[in-house]
């Protein structure tokens, strides 16, 4: 079973290895992530430079550990 989540390591590898030729489905199978989240984290480089995690919007958290 693949995983959900890509972690910023794994994205820049993909980018890597992906600019030396390797395909999206030959670094998913050796990754464990699916072809389209190799992919996706590859377009999302292209189209903005960075491979990290954006910000997130939402509801906040009521408590924290600040607040306890």
């Amino acid at each position: 079973m693949t995983q959900k989540n890509v972690d910023e390591y794994q994205r820049a590898q993909c980018i890597a290895l992906r600019k030396t030729g390797m395909s999206y489905h030959a670094f998913g199978t050796n990754a464990g992530i699916s072809r389209a989240s190799v992919q996706g984290a590859f377009e999302k480089f292209e189209e903005t430079g960075d491979f990290q995690d954006h910000h997130r919007c939402g509801r906040l958290k009521k408590l924290n550990r600040q607040n306890v």
